[in-house]
């Protein structure tokens, strides 16, 4: 897809599929603005059950001239592959373990990050960010 309606042109866009442990693979959209600061977050974006990218387009057009923006389109989105919908979950607590699995291997320890979006999802995962040390410590 053309993602330069979605950024300033001077952001590198990498797309690509990434797979959770429990063989699901999520799309997600890696933003990043050239010479962005080391000391600005990374947001990590999780869109809503039914939204688009499209709907989108004004708000990472600003973002992603200055912040690194991670897009991660939810394991319930066409854009993701399910090898056998009956035997994995869609459930909140699996969202939740994806965006944690994402966050552990996207981004490095030694950054700052964001979690915005408005996907109900991460009402959830809030639970599991110790605010203190900014580690992700999944509940089970």
């Amino acid at each position: 897809m053309d993602y330069s309606p979605y950024t300033d042109h001077t952001t590198t866009v990498k797309e690509y599929m990434f797979n959770v442990s429990d063989g699901v693979s999520l799309k997600i959209i890696d933003f990043t603005p050239r010479n962005v600061s080391q000391e600005k977050p990374v947001i990590f974006f999780v869109a809503g059950w039914i939204s688009l990218i499209s709907g989108w387009k004004d708000v990472l057009k600003v973002l992603t001239a200055k912040y690194r923006i991670i897009y991660l389109e939810s394991r319930e989105k066409k854009s993701s592959t399910v090898s056998d919908v009956k035997q994995v979950s869609f459930s909140m607590e699996r969202l939740k373990l994806d965006i944690g699995e994402i966050v552990k291997r996207v981004i490095s320890p030694s950054e700052k990050f964001i979690l915005a979006g408005v996907h109900s999802a991460l009402l959830r995962f809030l639970n599991t960010v110790d605010q203190r040390s900014k580690n992700l410590y999944p509940r089970y």
